[in-house]
């Protein structure tokens, strides 16, 4: 409002505009000082909803009260920074699990191509630094591949961890059934 032109817009909850009415008919002066009217400002331009779910494809089961796990370390596909907020929560498990090594997987053609773990290990020679994957994706070889996750099973699988497949394959499972009622 306007100093001294009483110009501006004024809000106020049905709630109070009835009791503004009531008392202008029982001939009482109503009760609206500084305070109650920032009090009513605030009760009127509340956020009905402080803290949405954060669900998303990404994690179905809401980020908030079941967060994805992070990844390991520093994790490059082809030189190209794998980011937690770019990968579902199956992606990030199978990512985690690759232990290193070169194995020999099909691409959506058919064809098998190897796919490169490195693992870098920090200074101590004890801790994980970076985690390397290289697929070929040059000229011809860039057509025709499958999802990140496929390729990671496929490798657990020839590594013969296959604790960590099942576990995976079905945390997929049970993430698909969840996100179907996303795109409803």
């Amino acid at each position: 409002m306007t100093q001294g032109t009483g110009a501006g817009v004024v809000t106020i909850t049905g709630e109070q505009l009835q009791q503004l009415i009531d008392a202008a008919a029982a001939g009482h002066k109503p009760d609206l000082t500084a305070e109650a009217l920032a009090a009513a400002f605030q009760t009127a331009n509340r956020r009905e909803n402080l803290s949405p779910p954060d669900v998303s494809i990404y994690n179905p089961k809401d980020e908030r009260k079941h967060p994805r796990p992070e990844l390991r370390c520093k994790t490059y596909l082809n030189g190209v920074d794998m980011r937690k907020d770019t990968l579902t929560w199956e992606e990030l498990e199978a990512l985690n699990a690759l232990p290193p090594g070169e194995f020999r997987i099909k691409k959506s053609n058919g064809k098998f191509i190897a796919f490169r773990v490195e693992h870098l290990k920090n200074v101590d020679g004890q801790t994980l630094d970076k985690v390397l994957i290289n697929i070929p994706a040059k000229d011809e070889e860039r057509y025709d591949h499958r999802p990140l996750l496929e390729y990671c099973l496929d490798a657990l699988e020839v590594a013969g961890e296959t604790a960590a497949v099942t576990r995976i394959t079905a945390l997929r499972k049970e993430l698909d059934a969840l996100r179907v009622t996303l795109r409803m």
